[in-house]
């Protein structure tokens, strides 16, 4: 848990999400978040940006009311949007990627692999990562 590890070493609180399977909601184990206060978003890894906004949305969704303000930029670890369109901000917020790895992703229509017979997997649908890792 990378951005726990940052708020210990800055001595500042955790703002923890839960991730559902189409959404990111505030965990209710939180310590409230108070007026003024910056949140500085951590993630693991971006690959289309709609997880960061996703947490953002959150956040103003639990409080309406308060102006919420986030640091000027988002420290990623891997960086693997399309590389012919790199994601390099969220909102205001730079994004400052750790690592970029380029990985293609296609379209079924438009997929070499598909056209020589390999099936195209979304791997968070139904038991596909398991599949795609081996794991029955």
């Amino acid at each position: 848990m990378l951005a726990k590890t940052i708020a210990d070493i800055s001595l500042t609180d955790h703002v923890k999400m839960i991730k559902t399977d189409k959404d990111q909601i505030w965990d209710p184990t939180n310590k409230p978040l108070i007026k003024g206060g910056i949140i500085l978003q951590v993630e693991d890894l971006i690959t289309t940006g709609e997880s960061s906004l996703k947490v953002r949305k959150a956040i103003r969704d639990q409080y309406p009311k308060l102006p919420i303000l986030f640091v000027p930029f988002l420290p990623v670890v891997v960086d693997r949007s399309d590389p012919d369109n790199r994601i390099t901000t969220i909102e205001n917020s730079r994004v400052l990627p750790l690592l970029k790895i380029d990985i293609q992703t296609f379209q079924p229509d438009n997929c070499p692999y598909c056209a020589v017979g390999s099936e195209a997997l979304r791997p968070r649908e139904g038991n596909n990562w398991n599949r795609l890792t081996r794991k029955n």
